[in-house]
């Protein structure tokens, strides 16, 4: 069942607040990604994979950060700090 927009609302607001201080890609990259998507009421396992191997423009092979077919490609970096 779909949850609804005030819900989506209330958990993007708790989910921002509390990865708004990370900056750890490698160490927090899955746990993110595994938290993002209750927000929206889904579970990451059932709908997207991590290091999804793809052929880059070169020719050459690469790993995609998280990959839901027909949806989302995400490469993910932490933020530099000056």
């Amino acid at each position: 069942m779909p949850i609804s927009w005030n819900e989506i609302r209330q958990n993007s607001i708790r989910f921002s607040r509390e990865w708004s201080e990370e900056n750890r890609e490698e160490a927090e990259a899955k746990s993110f990604w595994d938290e993002f998507f209750p927000v929206f009421g889904m579970r990451r396992r059932l709908l997207a994979t991590f290091e999804e191997p793809v052929r880059k423009i070169n020719g050459q092979y690469g790993y995609i950060d998280l990959f839901w077919r027909g949806k989302l490609l995400a490469e993910q970096h932490s933020t530099t700090e000056t």
